[in-house]
């Protein structure tokens, strides 16, 4: 397998249109969604609970409540195609319709993360106690998960294809970090392919694309800091199945929302984000770009048209509100 490079790259400053705000509400919102379809999805929350919310229409006027008033504990929405919503709890995972709330199993362990197969068929979902662990399953009422087969920390999972997850698995020795491997894993859970192991770096991934099958992924060295005066921090593009990266930019976001625009992956850089500013990053083969947002956007989502983000604003005035990113798409 090849060893995973780091590059110098220096991002070329783009100036932005300032953000619009599309919708305003009484209460926090959160987890916007955007169906393909172009309908828009939300989380409205009071304190343990949410209600959900959606624009049938994209996100004009007023939105429509699926749930009523917040009363389910929802931490998140995950998945939303325009007609179903699928979200977790600490142990639940829902799927939400119109005036209809199916719960699809109760987990024995918290619920960290879950997404839905590109055909809408299959839910992966991690689940931590002590070691995080794995499993995906059809989407059907009292679903029958099958475990992921791997013997260490399942760290993260994304959809490659409609039968493939993308699986980073977190090694150790005693309670020692050692490494990380990605592997590409079935239905029922086996490993098809480990395609690949570093143990020179912390690795989180990013969005994977089912058409050109190559996963972003972010992370930091482990062992060159001290000679460096600091971590390096990356961005790389990895082709899956040649097993080759690319360097794209040296920042990640450390969580949060990161999405793939044309021929590239749009985040904001952990390191220069504020409570009141961002540094949005769009990160391709072609070079990296930059701009300065006087908004907090460590969660967004792509418009429907790519043209645009939607963030949710807070402080004194919740709501959603949409950004051109026309101008670092195009520069």
């Amino acid at each position: 397998m090849r060893r995973l490079l780091w590059r110098q790259v220096v991002p070329t400053d783009v100036l932005l249109q300032a953000p619009i705000l599309k919708y305003q509400d009484d209460q926090p919102l959160s987890d916007i969604v955007v169906a393909g379809n172009g309908a828009v999805c939300c989380a409205r929350r009071v304190p343990d609970f949410a209600e959900v919310l959606v624009w049938p229409e994209g996100l004009i006027g007023s939105p429509v409540s699926w749930t009523g008033p917040p009363r389910l504990p929802i931490l998140r929405i995950f998945a939303f195609d325009g007609s179903v919503a699928y979200a977790f709890t600490r142990d639940q995972l829902l799927r939400v319709r119109p005036g209809a709330v199916d719960i699809l199993h109760m987990a024995s362990k918290p619920i960290r993360d879950a997404h839905l197969s590109p055909d809408g068929q299959h839910i992966v979902w991690l689940e931590k106690a002590g070691i995080a662990r794995g499993y995906v399953a059809p989407v059907q009422l009292k679903l029958r998960p099958w475990p992921l087969q791997i013997s260490d920390y399942c760290y993260d999972a994304r959809w490659l294809s409609s039968d493939e997850i993308v699986v980073l698995e977190l090694h150790h020795a005693g309670d020692a970090e050692t490494g990380q491997s990605m592997h590409l894993m079935g239905l029922r859970g086996e490993v098809l392919n480990t395609a690949l192991h570093t143990e020179d770096y912390a690795l989180q991934l990013g969005p994977v694309s089912s058409r050109s099958r190559r996963a972003i992924l972010f992370g930091h060295a482990l062992r060159d800091g001290r000679r460096s005066g600091g971590q390096r921090s990356g961005a790389w593009d990895f082709e899956i199945d040649a097993g080759a990266f690319r360097c794209l930019a040296n920042a990640s976001p450390a969580g949060g929302s990161a999405v793939l625009v044309s021929d590239g992956c749009l985040f904001a850089d952990a390191v220069r984000q504020t409570s009141q500013s961002s540094s949005l990053i769009l990160a391709s083969e072609a070079g990296c770009r930059g701009a300065v947002v006087g908004a907090f956007l460590r969660e967004f989502a792509l418009a429907v048209d790519g043209r645009g983000i939607l963030f949710r604003t807070f402080g004194r005035q919740f709501g959603i509100a949409e950004l051109p990113i026309d101008a670092l798409a195009s520069a």
